[in-house]
């Protein structure tokens, strides 16, 4: 997941394993972008 500045989140991956969630978090998280990201699971 990702929030951006105005508080609008969006679904960045789906279909991930755990593990590959969090390297995606830490991947754009070093980016330093302002945005916010984290991994949840989903409910669809």
């Amino acid at each position: 997941m990702r929030e951006d500045d105005n508080g609008n989140r969006f679904v960045v991956a789906e279909g991930l394993s755990q593990a590959e969630a969090a390297r995606r978090v830490e991947e754009l998280t070093a980016r330093g972008h302002k945005q916010s990201y984290w991994a949840e699971p989903l409910d669809r």
